[in-house]
């Protein structure tokens, strides 16, 4: 009896970035300067909320996954929480910007997870 297996090339997810260097460093810098500005408050109840979502995340992590859900992992979604509030144009932060900052930052990590083959 002869088996016979396929050969499989393995895709490549490297992607060529549709901006430049320059268009790159544009970006950069604006969101440095905008980081500069005004403070973005959060109020007590999203704070509480925030602090939920993490305690829940480690819970929920596997043994894998439970170093990924540390400080970090929670200072990265406040950050981007903060951003999506800036973009908006606004001082506080509302719940709408940290479930996004939420789907955000999974779907980042999702694609990374993807990059790298794991």
């Amino acid at each position: 009896m002869t088996i016979a297996f396929p050969h499989v090339k393995g895709e490549t997810f490297a992607q060529q970035s549709p901006l430049s260097p320059e268009e790159i460093q544009i970006i950069q810098t604006y969101l440095a300067q905008i980081l500069t500005l005004v403070p973005i408050a959060i109020n007590e109840s999203i704070a509480e909320e925030m602090q939920s979502s993490f305690v829940k995340a480690r819970k929920d992590a596997t043994a894998a996954e439970s170093q990924a859900v540390d400080e970090t992992w929670f200072g990265t979604r406040i950050v981007v929480a903060k951003s999506i509030a800036r973009i908006n144009a606004r001082e506080k932060m509302d719940r709408e910007d940290w479930r996004e900052s939420l789907r955000v930052c999974a779907q980042w990590e999702g694609r990374r997870k993807v990059m790298k083959g794991v």
